[in-house]
């Protein structure tokens, strides 16, 4: 099903084009750029940086995660997100296992997902919490563990997700 995070409606990301993709070697994300250094990534995402984006891409052979990870790839500069504000969320979910694209908010009305920064409106705690006390157009990504309470009833139990979300 598309269009359905959590019991809320609907959550992804669409990224940038790319410049000169930077290379990462194991789990950890480098570059000139200012960015997150993505040491403590679960076993086999590899986050890439260029000049106006990050790839994530999934190693073959990876075991499923174990537990939930969120990180800030980049720094919003818009209002002050806080915690039970109004948010519209663009955002792409990904199969662990399969690496294919699950969700993606670009089918939704407006292409996003309206939410309030709350786990209680349905959307995953650990992106919540990455996002909350962050700046608007503020650029995430988060790891949902297989078997994770935060990953919706419709959406394989067993398997692990992985998601980019622009929170505005």
């Amino acid at each position: 099903m598309i269009g359905k995070i959590g019991r809320a409606t609907g959550w992804v990301i669409r990224s940038t084009a790319l410049l000169a993709v930077l290379s990462v070697v194991g789990l950890s994300c480098s570059s000139d750029q200012d960015g997150p250094a993505v040491d403590d990534a679960p076993a086999g995402l590899v986050v890439s940086a260029s000049a106006d984006d990050y790839v994530v891409e999934l190693n073959d052979g990876r075991p499923l995660p174990s537990e939930n990870w969120s990180v800030v790839l980049r720094e919003g500069g818009g209002r002050e997100l806080t915690a039970g504000a109004g948010v519209a969320l663009d955002y792409q979910l990904y199969s662990w296992s399969t690496g294919e694209l699950v969700e993606d908010s670009s089918v939704l009305e407006g292409g996003v997902l309206n939410a309030t920064l709350d786990p209680s409106s349905g959307l995953p705690t650990s992106v919540v919490e990455v996002i909350v006390g962050q700046r608007a157009d503020v650029e995430v990504l988060a790891v949902l563990a297989a078997a994770s309470p935060e990953i919706p009833e419709y959406l394989d139990q067993t398997d692990g997700y992985y998601l980019r979300v622009v929170a505005r």
